[in-house]
């Protein structure tokens, strides 16, 4: 009774924060606050809005031009950044620095990977300011990863993954992959994974092959938030990796998984309007008709699914171990 009325007072909770969004609205940007008091909703018409971590909305943010790529909490301060290049703090009035037109954003530690019109920039949250381009050609499908302490990029290639500087933008090495690069992640260990028809582990800076896992042409591959497990995801199906020991617990689901939802718990969002929780035998599936998520992001106690929805409102979910 307790998790059915939990699941009712959330549900009306998320109707209650999704009001009525105007027209072409959609939700671009999520992030908690570090002790899961705060939640801030990005939207692509540069709006971003402050929630407490159970749903009442707490403050409107002055708007910003384009659309906001992402959002990352310093303490209780709250960094922004947007589609024509702007980050801003919501500490101050002033934009802490134009970076041009930005399609892609990603935090490792206290730096931002900037990617858009010129480039491939790092941006040190400590120092304000940008440290370090890439020293590579890029064209503006470029993929890229960076390592969860901020020290390393890796620029995907179609038969390589480069390794970069973070510090300086320099190349530091250059990761030959025989049957192509489908896509990359760096684990929690400073080790690179990359999905070459099936998950292969490397050393980072040198390169040098740590292991394979098993898995024949994997749709995509997560690490746990403690980088201990490894989920691999094929058509219809799944694979953890405990420690990433070489034997896999087989993991079967009704969609294929796309993130750890908690310890050995896995999440599924976005494919035909549904979002799916599963944890040992229990499979929780939630319907969004007609709304596809566009952004999601899980509490620091890992209980909360924030969801942005194409509609433009937000719906919290509880996540159930």
């Amino acid at each position: 009774m307790r998790k059915i009325g939990l699941l009712c007072f959330v549900w009306l909770l998320a109707l209650w924060v999704g009001a009525a969004p105007p027209k072409d609205l959609s939700v671009s940007a999520l992030a908690w606050s570090e002790d899961g008091a705060m939640l801030a909703v990005g939207s692509n018409n540069g709006d971003v809005t402050l929630y407490s971590g159970e749903g009442p909305r707490l403050k409107l943010l002055p708007r910003q031009v384009g659309a906001i790529r992402g959002l990352y909490w310093r303490g209780q301060e709250l960094i922004s950044v947007s589609s024509d290049g702007t980050i801003r703090s919501s500490a101050r009035l002033d934009p802490l620095v134009n970076a041009g037109y930005l399609s892609k954003v990603e935090r490792g530690g206290s730096r931002l990977a900037l990617f858009g019109y010129n480039g491939l920039q790092i941006f040190d949250l400590d120092q304000d300011r940008i440290i370090a381009r890439a020293k590579m050609p890029l064209d503006q499908s470029a993929e890229f990863a960076i390592d969860p302490q901020g020290g390393y990029l890796s620029v995907k290639e179609p038969e390589a993954c480069v390794l970069v500087d973070a510090s300086s933008g320099q190349v530091v090495q250059r990761i030959a992959v025989q049957r192509g690069v489908v896509g990359q992640a760096f684990g929690q260990t400073g080790t690179l994974l990359v999905n070459a028809g099936k998950v292969v582990e490397y050393t980072v800076p040198k390169g040098e092959l740590v292991r394979d896992y098993a898995g024949d042409n994997p749709r995509l591959f997560r690490l746990s938030p403690d980088g201990r497990s490894l989920l691999v995801c094929l058509a219809n199906s799944a694979s953890i990796y405990p420690d990433r020991e070489d034997s896999p617990k087989s993991v079967n689901l009704p969609l294929a998984a796309t993130e750890f939802a908690g310890d050995n718990s896995v999440l599924q969002v976005g494919a035909q309007s549904r979002v799916v929780t599963y944890s040992g035998e229990k499979v929780i599936t939630f319907e969004l008709p007609r709304k596809y998520c566009q952004v999601y992001a899980i509490n620091p106690r890992r209980t909360l699914l924030a969801v942005g929805l194409s509609d433009g409102s937000m719906r919290l979910l509880p996540l159930y171990k």
